[in-house]
């Protein structure tokens, strides 16, 4: 029998008053590195599917050196990279909305 985890991404998607859900944490490998990532990306994309919001997910990497250089080092800042992704799905859902809404009105 299958536990139930704790899903604040879910919990905040099933609230309805939010656009879009960001992810943000940093898997770094280690042991069972691959079995985290599977699980972590499947409740995403889950959640993304159950209830039509973009999910956005950040940040895996291999060692703490690369973590590091992904909140503001040499590789720029993922957590602002994934609020920018999010702002712009959100604003391209309204589209595809507005286009679908126009459509089906003709």
């Amino acid at each position: 029998m299958r536990s139930k985890s704790h899903s604040p991404h879910k919990s905040f998607a099933a609230l309805g008053t939010y656009d879009a859900i960001v992810c943000l944490g940093a898997v770094i490998r280690g042991d069972h590195y691959d079995y985290v990532c599977d699980q972590v990306s499947t409740g995403v994309q889950q959640v993304a599917l159950q209830f039509g919001l973009p999910v956005i997910l950040a940040l895996t990497t291999e060692n703490d050196e690369q973590a590091q250089a992904r909140i503001g080092g040499a590789h720029g800042h993922k957590g602002k990279d994934a609020i920018d992704a999010a702002v712009e799905m959100v604003a391209a859902f309204a589209d595809l909305s507005q286009s679908s809404d126009s459509i089906e009105s003709r």
